[in-house]
């Protein structure tokens, strides 16, 4: 499945609801994160993308309310 990842096109915008493993997994983010212009995630998500090599200015934090 990590292949499609790596035919892919740039892609503009990531949304993570949450860091359950089902929506934030560490080699899949690994192969995207050179791909991805902005990752919208909710507070404390951001320490792990940045952790894992994501720039912090592709990262926009924010308090999702559901």
């Amino acid at each position: 499945m990590l292949n499609i990842i790596e035919e892919t096109p740039s892609i503009d915008a990531v949304f993570i609801t949450h860091d359950h493993y089902d929506h934030l997994d560490y080699p899949t983010i690994l192969q995207l994160k050179d791909k991805v212009s902005h990752f919208f995630v909710p507070l404390g998500v951001s320490t792990h993308l940045m952790r894992w090599g994501v720039e912090e200015e592709n990262i926009y934090g924010t308090q999702l309310v559901g």
